[in-house]
């Protein structure tokens, strides 16, 4: 499944996720959830293509993009990652569709349930824009077989024994976290022995999460730097992952994961920071701030261009009517 989902599911999952229950007019409904699915879309696409670009010119982004795209692969098997990124740059049509190939389904989410209690007391951390990950059947099977008390594959909320933690990156790695989820072998730290570092404490993911510079159109001009933490749920009984309990070298709030299969992402948070352009893209500006008053005039508008001409047909007959009697009683 890749990110780009169809566009009926899509635009239903942002409706439900707003809470939103058409008792408005059909039509003004839709259309005023169109723009805020096409808001969200616009936004999915150029995430993806920023973070492959950062990936792209990263010093360990022969680690990073894998696989590689074959068409940028040279005569002798060396990497061309310059003509890539000026592809990436330019929106390659060819590039778009390894990305749909490469990558799980992603989507922008406004409301959750999960993502609200994580939050609840820690208003100062809560991002700017999330997003929700579905990953393929066989990796989710793989995890659910980690969760399980008896290693089996059944997994019901009575076996299941999972946590949700947060591990946070530098932006540019995660195109390959988006790829492949969280592994272990690229880890470079080892304070507390080897594996994947996670917290249940968003601060200290923040803390590992530094900014990264780019240029991201938004409904408010454009981000110019971006910090990404991803919201994972773990195997906590699996050997796998080794906690407190388990290990005196860790401390109360990490989790450090050996084995990749006992971690999955569930959410992705974005910590943004914008910069106002009204110069630039003024009319993409303006659809952003002014789209619900938009979809209102295109409403009336509709309710009058299918109403108006039935009333000047019938008042066409009635004058058609009254002259044929007219003429007739002369």
């Amino acid at each position: 499944m890749t990110h780009k989902s169809s566009f009926r599911i899509n635009i239903m999952k942002t409706m439900r996720c707003r809470g939103e229950i058409p008792g408005q007019p059909v039509m003004l409904f839709f259309l005023k959830n169109i723009l805020i699915f096409l808001d969200c879309y616009v936004m999915n696409e150029e995430f993806l293509w920023t973070v492959f670009e950062l990936s792209a010119r990263s010093g360990f982004n022969d680690d990073l993009i894998r696989p590689f795209p074959s068409d940028y692969l040279l005569k002798d098997g060396t990497k061309d990652f310059s003509r890539l990124i000026e592809c990436i740059k330019a929106r390659d049509s060819k590039l778009n569709n390894f990305l749909n190939l490469t990558f799980p389904a992603i989507s922008q989410i406004i409301r959750d349930e999960k993502i609200i209690s994580l939050f609840r007391d820690k208003k100062h951390a809560r991002p700017d824009l999330v997003f929700k990950i579905e990953w393929p059947e066989g990796k989710e099977k793989r995890f659910h077989e980690f969760c399980s008390a008896n290693g089996s594959a059944e997994h019901n909320s009575e076996s299941r024994s999972s946590k949700l933690a947060f591990h946070g990156s530098k932006p540019e790695n995660f195109y390959s976290i988006l790829q492949h989820g969280l592994v272990n072998c690229l880890n470079k730290r080892d304070l507390f022995g080897s594996g994947t570092y996670l917290s249940t404490e968003i601060d200290v993911a923040l803390s590992f999460a530094p900014a990264q510079v780019v240029n991201i159109k938004s409904k408010n001009g454009a981000i110019s730097s971006l910090r990404c933490v991803c919201v994972c749920e773990v195997a906590v009984n699996s050997k796998g992952v080794k906690t407190t309990q388990k290990s005196k070298s860790v401390p109360d709030t990490y989790l450090v994961v050996t084995n990749d299969d006992s971690v999955i992402v569930r959410y992705l948070l974005l910590y943004v920071e914008e910069k106002e352009n009204h110069s630039v893209d003024s009319f993409y500006s303006f659809i952003r701030k002014y789209g619900y008053l938009l979809t209102v005039f295109l409403f009336l508008f509709s309710m009058i261009f299918v109403a108006l001409p039935k009333k000047i047909f019938s008042l066409d007959i009635f004058l058609w009517l009254s002259f044929i009697r007219t003429v007739q009683f002369r």
